[in-house]
C-alpha cells in the first residue's frame, strides 16, 4: 500500500501568537476505510484561530468541503453539480462534533464540543484526505481523533472519530459530524423537505420553517428509525447523510434548528460504562444527489442492497407459499354478544369466507381482543378469550381452505392495568377494570423490566393500558414471550406479532444484571434479533406456515420478519409524526422486493383526511395488500350490501393480484411524471391550492404541502419490465399525461398496454421511450400501464 503523506498545522486557542510547540502522542486515528495510522506528532507550527475558509479542503465527484480556518466544522459545503453552497451563511459554527458525558445521553452532566478544544491540529495529505487531533483540558482532558476521506470511489465523503483520555464520566454519545445547513436552500422555503426514515419514511416539510427554533427531531435506530439516513433537499437537489452501519450499533438521526441554521448530525450512543477510548466503528458519509425525494433514497438504497439483511427477495425467500401470494387481511373482534358473527369458531369461520368469497382471494384472519384481559394487554395473555379451543378450531377451519389465523401479542411489555375505556385525556382520572397484575408483576416481572438511568422502572400509560416495559436481553422476559409465540403457534394459528414494539425496536436498560452493559448499545440489536431467529426457527418446527409480523418495518430486522403491519399510505395521521411531516413510501421505495407489507388499515382512523377511498387507492400504489378493519361500516359485509369503498377495494384488489409481479414482488421506481392534474390540501377532494404554498393550513386535516388529485407510481418486474400504477383520488372525471422512461429496459422499443380491473387495451404496439400517454381516469379509477419489449424483434 502506497504510504500517506501528511502535513501537519497546529492551533492553540488560548495563544495565538505564532511559535514553536512540543506535540503529544495522539495514538490511532482511523483514516478511510479499515486503514488504521499510527500518528506521532512532531514539531508543528501553531497558527492564529480564524473563523472563515482557511481549513483543508476535500472534494469529491458530487461535493466540496472547505473546514472553517478553526477547525469547527464546515466553512463551505458546495454542490458541484449546481454551485449550491448548503453551509449556513455567517452563522456561528456548531462545532464538528458534540460530546455528551455522563450515564444518561439524554440528560448529559457534561457536553463537549470542538468549539471546548484548546489545541487543534490537522493533517492533510495530497489526496485530500484530512486528520484533526483535537485536545481539551481540565476536568475531562480528552483527545478527539476525527478524520475524513473521499473514499476508494470518491462519490461521498466519509468521516471517522475516536475519544480517548476519558475519564470520571462515561461517554453516553457523540454526535459526529455536525453538518449546520442554511434554513432556506433556494429563494424560498416552500419545496424544501428534509427525507428522514421515521418509521415507513415522512418529508419534514419546509422544516425552516416547520422545525421552531431551537426544536429537535431525533429518533433512534433499529427502531422508529427504519433506516439510517437523512435528505435535505428542494427542486435543485440536495445533500444526503447517511451512517454505513451493517451491524445494528444504537443511533439517532438529528435534525436541529439554530438561528438561521438547521444542524443535521448522527448520534452515536454507547454503554454508559466508564471507558477509556470510544470509537464509531463505521463511516458517516456525506454526499449530493437531484431535486427528488428517491434521489436521495436511491443513494442508500445502492448501499443497502450490499448489507446483510438484502440478502434474498421475497420471491427467493424461505417462507410459505402462500405469503409470495396476494392476500386481504382482515381484522375482526372475537369480542361482542354470545350469538355474534365472530362469537364461535364455526360463526367466525362463516364470516370470514364471506371476504374470501367477496374479494376472490386467501384472507388472513386477524383476531382483535383474544388476550384473556382485553386488547393490548399481556403477557398475561392465557387462557385465551374466549378459550384455547377456539383458535384451534378456527385455524383449523380456515388452513383447509387456504386462509390463515393471526394474532397481535404486546411485544416487550407487562400490562398491569386495563382502563375501562381509552381515555386520551391526561387530565381526567382513569377508571379501570379489574384486572391488576401489579402484584404478579413485582414477583415474576420486575426482574426482567427496564429500568431507566434514573433507576427507575420503565412505566408508560398509553391509553389502553399501565405498561411496564421488559427487557429484551432479560431472559425471564424473552422467555415468557417466546413461551407465548410457541404456545399460539402450537394452536395452529400462523401469524403472531411483536406489536407496539414499532420496527422492533427495544428500550436502552440500565439494569446489567439482565447481562447486557448499562445504558444503549449493540446489544439492544443482539437481544431482539436473537429473540426473533429464535423464535422464527420454533414457530416453523411447530407450524410449517408460521410466520412473524411486526408492527412498522426496520430494515435490521428484515431477515426474522415475514411481513409487516404499515400505514405508508396515510398523511399527516400517525404514524407520520413530526414537524410538517407527511407520509412518503420511502421503506417500500427501499425495500418492498425484500420484505412485505400489508396496509392495516384503511378506514377512517389511517386514511388520509379520513378518507377512506383514498387510502384504499394509495395502499393500492405503494403496492400493500389491502387490511380491512370490521369495526362498522364500510367494511362490514355482514352489515348490509357492499359499500362503495369495499366495492372500491375490490377493484384495486382485483388490479393488484393481475400486477403480482410489480405490486407484491416487484421493485419500485423513481414516480413518474404526471401532467394535468389539479393540486389539493385537502385528500380526496377538489379543493383549490392556497394562494400561496407558505400559507397556514387552512382547514383541519389539510395537506402541508399540496397534492395532485391524481398520484402514480412506477415498478419493475424481476423479468426486467415495468409498471405504471395510476389512480384518481377524488370524484371528479380527470384527464393527465403520463411519461412512460426506459426505466432500465434497452428494448429500443416498446409496447404499452393499459390494465384496468376490467381487462386490457393495447395503447401503443411499438412506442420509443420517453413517450407521453394520455390518460383518461373517472372518478377513483384505478388503472396501470404495463411497459415490455415490443414484438417482432423491435
Amino acid at each position: 500500500m502506497k504510504k500517506r503523506e501528511f502535513t501537519s498545522q497546529k492551533q492553540s486557542v488560548r495563544k495565538p501568537k505564532l511559535r514553536r510547540q512540543g506535540c503529544r502522542r495522539y495514538g490511532q486515528l482511523l483514516v478511510s476505510g479499515s486503514m488504521i495510522l499510527s500518528v506521532v506528532l512532531t514539531a508543528a507550527v501553531v497558527l492564529p484561530v480564524a473563523n472563515a475558509a482557511g481549513g483543508p479542503t476535500i472534494e469529491t465527484k458530487t461535493l466540496r468541503l472547505t473546514l472553517r480556518g478553526d477547525l469547527n466544522g464546515p466553512a463551505s459545503l458546495v454542490d458541484l453539480r449546481t454551485g449550491r453552497d448548503y453551509v449556513a451563511p455567517e452563522e456561528p459554527p456548531a462545532g464538528l462534533y458534540r460530546l455528551n458525558l455522563g450515564r444518561n445521553p439524554a440528560k448529559p452532566v457534561r457536553v463537549l464540543t470542538s468549539l471546548d478544544a484548546v489545541r487543534r491540529q490537522v493533517r492533510t495529505a495530497p489526496d485530500g484526505s484530512f486528520e484533526i487531533a483535537y485536545e481539551h483540558d481540565g476536568e475531562f482532558p480528552l483527545t478527539v481523533l476525527c478524520s475524513a476521506s473521499s473514499g476508494p470511489k470518491g462519490d461521498a465523503i466519509g468521516w471517522r472519530i475516536r475519544v480517548q483520555g476519558i475519564v470520571k464520566e462515561p461517554l453516553a454519545a457523540i454526535e459526529f459530524p455536525v453538518l449546520s445547513c442554511t434554513d432556506k436552500l433556494g429563494p424560498a422555503v416552500d419545496d424544501d423537505a428534509i427525507v428522514y426514515p421515521h418509521m415507513e419514511g415522512v418529508l419534514l416539510t419546509r422544516p425552516g420553517v416547520s422545525i421552531r427554533k431551537g426544536g429537535t427531531v431525533g429518533d433512534t435506530y433499529p427502531g422508529t428509525l427504519s433506516a439510517q439516513f437523512m435528505y435535505y433537499f428542494d427542486a435543485g437537489g440536495g445533500v444526503y447523510v447517511a451512517a454505513k452501519d451493517a451491524a445494528g450499533q444504537s443511533k439517532a438521526l438529528v435534525v436541529q434548528r439554530q438561528g438561521k441554521a438547521l444542524t443535521l448530525a448522527v448520534r452515536h450512543l454507547f454503554p454508559s460504562e466508564l471507558s477509556p477510548a470510544a470509537e464509531v466503528p463505521y463511516e458517516v458519509v456525506w454526499s449530493a444527489a437531484g431535486g427528488r425525494w428517491e434521489d436521495g433514497a436511491g443513494l442508500y438504497r445502492d448501499w443497502a442492497e450490499r448489507q446483510p439483511w438484502c440478502s434474498r427477495k421475497v420471491e427467493e425467500a424461505d417462507v410459505s407459499a402462500w405469503l409470495k401470494q396476494p392476500v386481504v387481511f382482515v381484522n375482526f373482534s372475537v369480542r361482542g354478544s354470545a350469538n355474534g358473527p365472530y362469537a364461535t369458531a364455526t360463526a367466525a369461520d362463516k364470516s370470514l369466507l364471506k371476504y374470501r368469497e367477496f374479494f376472490g382471494a386467501p384472507v388472513v384472519g386477524c383476531a382483535f381482543g383474544w388476550e384473556r384481559n382485553g386488547a393490548w394487554i399481556g403477557p398475561e395473555y392465557f387462557p385465551p378469550y374466549p378459550d384455547e379451543p377456539y383458535y384451534r378450531e378456527l385455524a383449523r377451519r380456515l388452513k383447509e381452505r387456504g386462509d390463515h389465523l393471526h394474532v397481535f401479542t404486546s411485544g416487550f411489555r407487562w400490562g398491569v392495568r386495563k382502563p375501562m375505556t381509552e381515555n386520551k385525556a391526561k387530565t381526567k382520572p382513569r377508571v379501570y377494570t379489574d384486572y391488576d397484575s401489579r402484584a404478579r408483576f413485582e414477583q415474576e416481572g420486575k426482574t426482567g423490566a427496564v429500568v431507566r438511568a434514573d433507576g427507575e422502572l420503565d412505566f408508560t400509560q398509553p391509553p389502553w393500558a399501565d405498561n411496564y416495559s421488559l427487557c429484551a436481553a432479560a431472559e425471564s422476559a424473552r422467555k415468557v414471550l417466546l413461551d407465548a409465540f410457541q404456545r399460539i403457534h402450537g394452536w395452529g394459528v400462523d401469524g403472531v406479532a411483536l406489536d407496539q414494539n414499532i420496527g422492533a425496536g427495544v428500550s436502552p436498560c440500565w439494569n446489567t444484571k439482565h447481562g447486557h452493559p448499562a445504558g444503549c448499545g449493540r446489544w439492544q440489536f443482539d437481544a431482539v434479533s436473537s429473540f426473533l431467529r429464535e423464535a422464527h426457527t420454533k414457530g416453523r418446527k411447530l407450524n410449517p406456515d408460521a410466520f412473524i409480523g411486526v408492527e412498522e418495518p426496520c430494515e435490521a430486522f428484515i431477515p426474522w420478519i415475514d411481513l409487516y403491519h404499515g400505514r405508508a399510505f396515510t398523511d399527516t395521521r400517525w404514524p407520520a409524526t413530526g414537524p410538517g411531516a407527511v407520509s412518503v413510501p420511502l421503506y417500500v421505495y427501499l425495500y418492498h422486493e425484500r420484505q412485505p407489507g400489508y396496509a392495516g388499515w384503511i378506514d377512517a382512523g389511517f386514511s388520509p383526511a379520513g378518507n377512506v377511498r383514498v387510502g384504499i387507492c394509495r395502499a393500492f400504489l405503494f403496492g400493500m395488500q389491502p387490511g380491512v378493519r370490521i369495526n362498522g361500516r364500510p367494511f362490514d359485509l355482514l352489515a348490509g350490501p357492499p359499500t362503495e369503498e369495499m366495492k372500491l377495494c375490490r377493484r384495486t384488489f382485483t388490479l393488484f393480484k393481475r400486477m403480482r409481479p410489480y405490486l407484491l414482488l416487484g421493485r419500485m421506481l423513481p414516480a413518474p411524471t404526471v401532467t394535468g392534474a389539479p393540486l389539493t390540501r385537502v385528500p380526496g377532494k377538489l379543493v383549490a391550492e392556497a394562494p400561496a404554498a407558505s400559507a397556514a393550513r387552512a382547514t383541519k386535516g389539510s395537506l402541508p404541502v399540496p397534492w395532485p388529485v391524481v398520484q402514480a407510481t412506477a415498478w419493475s418486474a424481476s423479468a426486467g419490465t415495468v409498471c405504471y400504477a395510476v389512480a384518481n383520488l377524488c370524484g371528479g372525471s380527470q384527464t393527465v399525461q403520463l411519461r412512460a422512461e426506459a426505466n432500465g429496459m434497452t428494448a429500443r422499443r416498446v409496447r404499452l398496454t393499459h390494465i384496468s380491473p376490467d381487462g386490457e387495451l393495447i395503447l401503443e404496439p411499438a412506442a420509443t421511450c420517453p413517450a407521453e400517454l394520455r390518460l383518461a381516469l373517472a372518478p377513483w379509477e384505478v388503472l396501470c400501464i404495463e411497459q415490455t419489449p415490443a414484438g417482432n424483434g423491435l
